[in-house]
């Protein structure tokens, strides 16, 4: 059989076809032709005759075609008044049930592919007993005939057309409609030079199994004629063959059998496109070389890929421009492969981000409240001494699980904050007492496991001290005791007289007191006996209580508070004038126009955000819109993050009663982020394809497995110097009420929890990951819900700034003066945003990951600090960022470009 043959739909390879009469002219559809008044040996002149009314309704013009799959005639619809094409199908489709039925599911699912380049199948009509197919009638030439009579077409306008026929093939894959009979002869140009392609879906009706061919031969991929079933790949060996007709005006097979043409495949018998054509461009040579590979998994993922790869011309600002909503595989096929940053400007952005990181750290050990108090011990050190401590005194024996941690002290803090001068204050920072920053040690005989299974950590109060044997003791940072309590047991209550009077020595009391007060770094000689002012915290049968001061904070005065039962401790504080009770509250400040707006604002932005994304997702599921396969990848990405903070990051008990419970909690709190998350994503994820598709191109990218993309490299890079300005502004102004003659900003307290050791900090990098992503999807939600109802994106951007201004200042910055806070918010959420809409939604998430590293984590360049490791793994992750983001930014070009080939 010869290649040019076209293959019936479904019938196997070698049926003689089936003998069906045609119709004379002037005949009926349906009527006896056995008496033909022409001899159709001699010319054909069709079934139908110009004039011929069919069903009442469509009037013959003339024929248009003919082949194996029907002929096809221009008719007038006379209902609706304008020109269509009438398909008439073969016989044998006509007299096989089964196959009329598939055939009439496969125009039903061309029906919905609506598109420029695409030639519209209106419906599978029974005319007078004859079924034809409906279509959109063009009134052009088809390239077949054109490139017969012209030969190949000049390249510029060759692009133009491979670039609608790339598009219209991806419009139609994208709906799941297969071409398998994609050829010149199936494509139409109008007299505008506008492409379209014909008998979408029809090659498909019968599904080609093995043995089975659909299509023409000459144009089917090596997989179809080795009977195996036809994918987008098999359309995208035929689109190439189309794209090398076009550019070179010549087939690339020149073979006449099936099996020659097997042959030709198997053995790479192919002229490249450059040797017919010299001149021809080495990108396209390329692209078609890839889209006739004989193996599928070599060739182009996608059609929106070969409209990507052809040079010049945006296919995306070209969907756009026509009207279209770009699918994710058009939008992760936009750009190419090209550099997306010049030598210059990445060379600048990464030197920016190394400067604006080392001053933001420089003024973070000026700040920051761990910066200012003492820590010449490691967590470690600091967790032994405890333990230690709580062995010398004689409890904690028995424990079963011991927890520790830092916390910030409140009342102490107010305290040091309340002093006059700075330097006074800086001065009580630097001598740890009071202990603003405190380290706490717990022990217990059964597991320490929070009250509520979703609560992550065991904290001073939770679980609240009940339990007989239970222990809490606190140390300042320099490892001196601030406060101990312990809970007694039952075997002690009510004991002995002998006991009673063993408890009531007053060695035995002096020698384990004196314990207590070389473990806080006081003296015990310079503290004398006092009443007792305060009721213990458990029950306990001797009270006692010590006044004096302590050398490094003279004229200051203390007061010790000890409780014991039956001899053993129970409770040791250190009171002071910070403590709670011992001197009047501060007069809470009023607040003012500013806390209140920023307050309010805080409290109806993200709600706001949140139930309009869920509206919105809603609509767009129910109307099947959405990029499904990016929320779920979205929220699997959520799930593992949540699940890799708590296992890190949480306490885990091997108790499985105990650990059970948090599993559930974990999971279901994992869940409900990765639904809400997912749920965002489809909200505002087809309104910025149809707005804004740039803003999804780099995240459609990483979705299809092209994490070495140049467009993703351009995000970290870009996403690192932002978030490490944004972190810049927020540690600079803790400078501007000293410049404004105001008080100074109280220090910040840090993201503690991640002091404790390395799960804490890596618990707390994952945590900051996560609250990156919502916050870059919480800013492309907001700007999808402003363009609802505002035209202009940018008139958009600036409400949001506005609004979203108010939600960082409260979150953050919070002076007193609005104009203050607000410009301040500006500062901090301009750049985000410009991040966003120029770049989108993943460089937003990596300005704000490394943004959130680099102000809530706790860094510093002093390398004697404990959280000096912590610090230095922020610091490598920001510059991992941009150098990596760099390098991947100049996609295959030389790093330096020039300079590099010139060295």
């Amino acid at each position: 059989m010869l290649v040019d043959d076209v293959t019936r739909l479904g019938v196997p390879a070698g049926t003689p076809p089936p003998s069906r009469p045609g119709l004379r002219p002037g005949s009926r559809p349906g009527s006896n032709p056995s008496s033909p008044s022409v001899s159709r040996t001699a010319v054909d002149f069709g079934r139908f005759y110009s004039g011929q009314m069919l069903g009442g309704r469509y009037r013959i013009v003339r024929r248009l075609g003919r082949g194996g799959m029907g002929e096809v005639y221009l008719a007038d619809d006379l209902s609706l008044e304008q020109p269509v094409a009438l398909k008439f199908l073969p016989a044998d489709v006509e007299r096989d049930p089964a196959r009329l039925a598939q055939l009439r599911q496969e125009v039903r699912m061309a029906r919905q592919v609506s598109h420029p380049n695409i030639c519209r199948v209106h419906d599978l009509a029974d005319v007078d007993g004859v079924h034809c197919i409906t279509m959109e009638y063009v009134d052009g030439e088809d390239l077949a005939s054109l490139l017969k009579r012209i030969g190949r077409l000049p390249e510029e306008k060759a692009v133009d057309l491979a670039r609608q026929l790339a598009a219209g093939v991806a419009a139609a894959h994208a709906r799941g409609v297969l071409h398998r009979d994609l050829k010149p002869a199936n494509v139409m140009v109008d007299g505008d030079g506008h492409v379209r392609v014909t008998d979408f879906g029809l090659a498909v009706a019968g599904a080609a199994g093995e043995g089975t061919h659909a299509g023409t031969p000459a144009y089917m991929a090596p997989e179809q004629l080795d009977g195996r079933p036809a994918t987008e790949r098999s359309d995208i060996f035929a689109l190439g063959l189309v794209l090398y007709e076009l550019f070179t005006g010549k087939r690339a097979f020149a073979a006449k059998t099936i099996d020659d043409l097997r042959h030709s495949h198997q053995y790479r018998e192919l002229a490249p496109p450059s040797d017919v054509v010299s001149s021809l461009n080495p990108q396209i040579n390329a692209l078609i070389l890839k889209c006739l590979d004989p193996d599928p998994a070599h060739r182009p993922a996608s059609a929106f890929a070969v409209a990507a790869a052809l040079p010049g011309g945006d296919p995306l600002a070209a969907a756009l421009a026509a009207g279209e909503t770009p699918s994710p595989e058009l939008v992760a096929a936009s750009g190419g492969e090209a550099a997306t940053v010049t030598p210059l400007a990445g060379a600048v952005l990464v030197i920016f981000t190394i400067v604006a990181l080392f001053v933001a750290l420089m003024l973070a050990d000026r700040f920051r409240l761990i910066a200012r108090v003492p820590m010449p011990l490691s967590f470690a050190a600091l967790d032994d001494r405890a333990r230690t401590f709580e062995r010398s005194v004689g409890v904690g024996g028995g424990a079963v699980d011991l927890a520790s941690g830092f916390s910030v002290a409140g009342s102490p803090l107010a305290w040091i904050l309340a002093r006059e001068s700075e330097e006074d204050r800086n001065a009580r920072f630097r001598q740890a007492r009071p202990a603003a920053v405190t380290f706490w040690h717990r022990s217990s005989p059964k597991d320490l496991a929070p009250m509520d299974a979703r609560t992550k950590q065991t904290s001073p109060g939770d679980p609240p001290l009940l339990d007989s044997g239970m222990t809490l003791t606190f140390f300042d940072t320099t490892g001196r005791l601030i406060e101990f309590a312990a809970v007694p047991g039952r075997e002690s209550r009510g004991g002995t007289e002998d006991s009673r009077r063993d408890a009531e020595d007053a060695e035995t009391q002096r020698v384990l007191w004196k314990k207590f007060f070389e473990a806080a770094g006081l003296d015990m000689t310079a503290f004398s006996p006092t009443a007792s002012l305060r009721a213990p915290r458990f029950f306990a049968d001797q009270r006692l209580a010590w006044s004096g001061s302590a050398t490094d904070l003279p004229g200051v005065p203390l007061r010790i508070e000890a409780a014991s039962l039956n001899g053993s401790p129970t409770s040791f504080a250190i009171v002071g004038p910070w403590s709670p009770g011992a001197a009047p509250p501060p007069v809470a400040a009023t607040a003012t126009t500013g806390d209140l707006v920023s307050v309010i604002a805080s409290a109806i932005i993200v709600p706001l955000c949140l139930t309009g994304g869920v509206l919105l997702a809603r609509r767009n599921l129910q109307r099947g819109r959405g990029d499904r396969r990016g929320a779920i990848a979205l929220g699997a990405t959520v799930f593992a993050l949540t699940i890799a903070e708590w296992l890190v990051g949480a306490t885990h008990f091997l108790n499985l009663r105990s650990e059970q419970a948090r599993v559930g909690a974990a999971l279901s709190g994992a869940l409900f982020s990765a639904a809400i998350y997912g749920l965002l994503y489809l909200a505002i994820e087809p309104q910025i394809r149809r707005v804004r598709p740039q803003m999804l191109v780099t995240w459609s990218r990483v979705m299809s497995g092209r994490l070495r993309d140049a467009t993703l490299g351009r995000d970290l890079l870009i996403g690192a110097a932002a978030g490490a300005f944004c972190t810049l502004v927020t540690f600079a102004h803790y400078l501007l009420p000293q410049w404004l003659g105001g008080p100074a900003f109280p220090p910040a307290a840090t993201h503690i929890v991640s002091l404790a050791g390395a799960g804490g900090a890596a618990g707390a990098i994952f945590a900051r990951i996560s609250d990156a992503l919502l916050m870059s999807l919480i800013g492309g939600a907001g700007l999808m819900l402003l363009r609802i109802v505002i035209p202009d994106l940018r008139v958009c951007a600036a409400i949001a700034t506005v609004i979203f201004a108010f939600l960082a200042a409260e979150g953050q910055i919070v002076t007193g003066r609005l104009w203050l806070d607000l410009s301040i918010g500006v500062l901090l959420v301009l750049p985000m945003l410009l991040v966003i809409m120029r770049y989108g939604f993943v460089a937003g998430a990596v300005a704000f990951a490394i943004h959130f590293f680099t102000k809530d984590l706790p860094t510093t360049l002093d390398t004697a600090r404990p959280y000096f490791t912590t610090g230095l793994a922020v610091i490598v992750l920001t510059l991992a960022c941009a150098i990596v983001g760099f390098v991947l930014a100049r996609g295959r070009a030389p790093l330096f470009g020039k300079l590099l080939d010139e060295a």
